[in-house]
């Protein structure tokens, strides 16, 4: 007969805590990512080393600069492992190497083509005023990449700008999304 102690529950709960713990890890290592943000479809992806071109979900570590600095301190994006202690950022690419891109509050461009929603916000949800980013009409280089959410109140280039390639960490893929 089995004999049942009185700390079999807390057994039984460090046992699913670990399983867990052990199952997420394992996952983070074969490149699956949870996207919680609506700047891209929440769900769940798949991060590849794949070179990523447009139309492309990306994962990024945002570079060392003020307007991360107050986007972190604001919650537009979380703390991480990534230099300035900032969380990793997924985006679309919409913008690649030889596109003429221009940014301005009122719109963003490519190639003469203003982006659906992308005018930029005076002041966020909290009324809290907004970066002003502006970038004349430029032709990207190499490793220049123009990404963007695909919600209009996004935190992306309209406000942080150009992103280099070496802070791209891969393209990601949707395994399973849902609506925001």
């Amino acid at each position: 007969m089995l004999e049942v102690t009185a700390g079999w529950k807390t057994k039984v709960l460090f046992l699913f805590i670990g399983i867990f713990f052990l199952v997420s890890g394992l996952a983070y290592i074969i490149g699956i990512r949870i996207n919680n943000t609506a700047s891209i479809p929440l769900g769940i992806y798949r991060l590849t080393e794949e070179k990523p071109v447009k139309g492309d979900y990306v994962m990024f570590c945002p570079p060392k600069r003020p307007v991360f600095d107050m986007a972190l301190k604001r919650g537009y994006i979380d703390a991480g492992f990534c230099s300035g202690q900032y969380g990793h950022i997924m985006k679309r690419v919409l913008g690649v190497a030889g596109d003429h891109i221009t940014v301005t509050p009122k719109a963003v461009t490519v190639n003469g083509h203003p982006i659906a929603n992308s005018a930029q916000m005076a002041v966020d949800l909290g009324n809290s005023p907004m970066p002003v980013y502006q970038q004349p009409d430029i032709t990207l280089g190499s490793d220049q990449f123009l990404l963007m959410g695909e919600n209009p109140i996004s935190f992306d280039a309209r406000y942080f700008g150009l992103i280099n390639r070496s802070q791209i960490n891969g393209v990601i893929h949707p395994l399973f999304t849902w609506k925001n």
